[in-house]
This record gives structure tokens, sequence and C-alpha cells, in this order.
């Protein structure tokens, strides 16, 4: 019995408070309890300002990060088009019966990086110095330090006939003096020979210098129905 009663003295002294609450008067109890209400007010409103917090910060962080995703695939795609290829679309009928106006072309910008311009590519290229910002599609023709000669449509490079083995549309009858072509630079044709601005025209075009060359045509993804690769 001494055990037993030391035993519950002693959880009674431990929890003495608690006892004593229940035992109290109505009044006092009352009292306690607005007390107990009362206390967690505060640490209940530095919750809701630390939530709010929390949640602006995640906010912002979210802000950023996408923000790092746009700048991110911003440079990418600016890097794309300026090193490794782009998407032209043509205009005007100087490339017919290859090209047809709103075809949808890509660009390769790689490939001259490791080989050299080659006769019958079709290239894009900035204007001369009086359409600086205007791009041009055209097929090379001849390469630098060739002459270059139209007799009665055929073409002669270096006074050797070439076969031009490609569809292209030609002027009956047309000839070209023979044309010393410069080194660095590239004499081109468009497909359409009656209807096109090019080599033929110097004060438009002229020959084309290879610092001017922005890449080969590589594919025609539009219109669907027309999907090819060159």
């Amino acid at each position: 019995m001494k055990m037993d009663m030391d035993g519950r003295n002693k959880v009674d002294a431990q929890n003495g408070s608690e006892n004593a609450t229940e035992l109290e008067s109505p009044d006092a109890h009352d009292a306690a309890a607005g007390t107990d209400d009362t206390r967690p007010a505060a640490p209940q409103a530095q919750t809701g300002q630390a939530q709010d917090s929390q949640a602006g910060g995640q906010a912002i962080a979210g802000l950023w990060d996408t923000l790092k995703l746009v700048l991110e695939v911003a440079v990418l795609a600016l890097i794309i088009y300026l090193f490794v290829f782009q998407i032209s679309i043509v205009k005007g009928a100087s490339m017919a019966p290859t090209f047809a106006e709103h075809d949808r072309l890509i660009i390769d910008k790689v490939t001259y990086r490791v080989r050299s311009i080659r006769r019958f590519d079709v290239i894009v290229f900035r204007g001369g110095p009086r359409e600086p910002r205007k791009d041009y599609i055209k097929r090379v023709i001849g390469l630098p330090g060739e002459t270059v000669q139209l007799r009665d449509g055929r073409l002669l490079i270096d006074g050797e006939l070439v076969v031009q083995d490609f569809s292209f549309q030609n002027l009956v009858g047309e000839s070209l003096g023979a044309i010393s072509i410069k080194d660095g630079h590239y004499f081109v044709l468009g497909d359409n020979r009656p209807h096109s601005t090019d080599s033929r025209v110097n004060g438009r075009i002229g020959q084309v210098p290879a610092e001017n060359i922005r890449g080969r045509v590589r594919a025609r993804i539009w219109p669907l129905d027309r999907l090819d690769l060159f």
C-alpha cells in the first residue's frame, strides 16, 4: 500500500498543475480557459505572416526560374540561327521551277565551315551595298578564278561546255560574254533566268563575295506536298 501510495503521489506531483486545473472552481477554470484561448493568438498571426512570406518567396523563385528558362531558350535559338540553320521564305519566282513563292526552306550554315562551295549549290546570301539587309536565293554557277560564258543558253566554264543537270528556264538564244570571276567571289543565276536578278546585273547583285553567303539550301519543309531535300 505504501508503494502504491508513493507511486500515486509521484504521478500526482508530476501532473499536479493538470489535476489542479480539473479541480478549480468554474470561475478559475474560465479564467484559465480564457488564458489558453488568448495565448496562441500571437503565434498564429506570426505563423500566417511566415506562410505569406514563404508563399511570396516561392512565387518569386518560380518567376525567376521561368525567366531563366525563357532566356536560355532565346540564347539557344539565337545561337542556332546564327551558326546552325535558319528558315527562309521564298519571295518571287526567280528560282522557278525549283522553288515557288512562299516555299519554306531550311538553310544550313554548317556545311561551308567544313567544305567549300560547289557548283550548282543553291545558296542564300545577303544583298550588296544597295540592299545589305535583303537575302537572295540563287544557284552557284561560277567559282572563284573561273571564266563564265553563256552561248545560246548553254553554259561554258573556262571555254568548256558544262552540262546543267537541273531544271531551269532559259532565254531563247541568250548569250553572255565571258566574265572573269574575282577571287573570293561567286557567279550566281536564278533558275528562272528570264525573270531573275542575279550576277548578270552588276549594279544590283553582281558577283557574290564569300562573306555574304549565309548558307546552303538543304530542305523544303513547306508546303507539305512538296517536301524535299537538296
